[in-house]
């Protein structure tokens, strides 16, 4: 491979480690080079003994040319070489980088997974980062694996994938991994994304009463040592103090937990946000700024499972995603830092509300919520057998 060739690879970030290595090798020879032209020329020349003085006068002043010639050329490569690195260089630091910023220490638990898990809880009901890691393949490229966890099954689902140039490669990859939404369900039919018509009559976000009548009648028909996934919508947004009546209540009954609280994010919100209530969603001890972004991690909140810790947690939340633009922009999605902030001014001037949740429970638990006066709609997203059901 010519010269060229290898520092065409190292500019457009082709090249395996061995040529890069390589290639900087040959930028220090070139560096040495122009080093011992510059000391030649500053220096004395020495000449051969009995040589005349005239001939001297003449190789000296040939060998000024020869060194200047070579001292030129020398610092023309060196300068092309550096442009050209300083070029990428440039290139590489202004795209997304997902190892920049907080350091590994285990591996998986880096800058990259705090962006995952931050982004995971809040716009993925049910699921949380387990790790995330990413290798660097080339110039502003990079191998990226995730780890993700199914809080209602309690399996693990990986996911990999590439940023190249600053951006994530695989769209789906994103939105299975980012942005498991639910398409269809009480969430969605809550923010009037999804309704039902019959004829030229009226659109309706509330499901047809034989609808829920029929998830009722299955439910009932479950042993009671299945266990059931199930959305709920409220009849009025509450507010996280009201909720958090509602959420004692459930988690109360021992088999039952809340997975996910959808909060209420302003006026033309299309999209599901919110919060995993019980701490799992977020652990990376005291390597985030705490001060800047106070409960994170909503388990460093004093009181973690209380209206105030939510609140705040979520906010964080909020705010840490803004301040990560590199990684929006990386995503190639529809969310953005200005989105965030609408969603923040609204809490903050409003206070965080919620119309909905999810949860998991035995199918007795489920119809208990559903006969609370605060519940308007409920759909079972998903229901497992145990080993001991018949």
């Amino acid at each position: 491979m010519s010269f060229r060739e290898l520092m065409e690879k190292y500019r457009d970030g082709t090249a395996t480690a061995e040529e890069r290595a390589l290639f900087e090798r040959e930028l220090e020879k070139f560096e040495s080079l122009t080093e011992y032209a510059a000391r030649e020329e500053d220096g004395a020349l020495s000449l051969p003994e009995n040589e005349p003085e005239e001939t001297g006068r003449v190789s000296r002043a040939v060998r000024r040319r020869f060194l200047r010639a070579a001292l030129l050329s020398a610092l023309l490569v060196l300068a092309v070489l550096g442009a050209a690195f300083g070029a990428l260089r440039l290139y590489e630091a202004s795209c997304y980088d997902p190892n920049r910023g907080v350091a590994e220490v285990y591996g998986g638990d880096g800058q990259f997974m705090l962006d995952a898990a931050v982004c995971t809880e809040l716009f993925s009901p049910g699921y949380v980062t387990n790790s995330a890691s990413a290798e660097r393949t080339g110039l502003a490229s990079y191998q990226v694996s995730v780890s993700r966890q199914n809080l209602f099954f309690g399996e693990s689902e990986d996911f990999t994938g590439f940023v190249s140039g600053g951006v994530f490669t695989d769209w789906s990859m994103v939105d299975r991994c980012f942005f498991r939404q639910p398409v269809v369900n009480a969430l969605q039919w809550k923010l009037g994304n999804f309704g039902w018509q019959v004829g030229d009559g009226p659109v309706s976000f509330v499901p047809p009463e034989d609808e829920q009548k029929e998830q009722e009648k299955e439910l009932r028909e479950l042993p009671e040592s299945a266990r059931v996934l199930a959305y709920f919508t409220f009849r009025e947004d509450m507010t996280l103090e009201e909720f958090e009546n509602v959420y004692r209540d459930i988690t109360q009954q021992g088999e039952s937990g809340v997975l996910y609280v959808a909060v209420r994010g302003g006026d033309g919100q299309h999209s599901v946000l919110g919060f995993e209530p019980t701490g799992t969603g977020i652990y990376l001890g005291d390597r985030y700024d705490e001060a800047k972004y106070p409960a994170l991690e909503l388990s460093d909140h004093e009181n973690p499972q209380s209206a105030e810790g939510w609140e705040t947690h979520f906010k964080s939340m909020l705010s840490y995603l803004m301040d990560r633009e590199e990684f929006l922009a990386a995503l190639n999605h529809n969310l953005n830092a200005t989105e965030l902030s609408y969603v923040l001014s609204h809490v903050e001037e409003s206070g965080v509300s919620t119309y909905g949740f999810l949860m998991q429970g035995r199918p007795r638990d489920v119809l208990a919520v559903l006969e609370r006066d605060e519940i308007q709609t409920m759909y079972v997203e998903n229901a497992r057998l145990s080993p001991l059901s018949h």
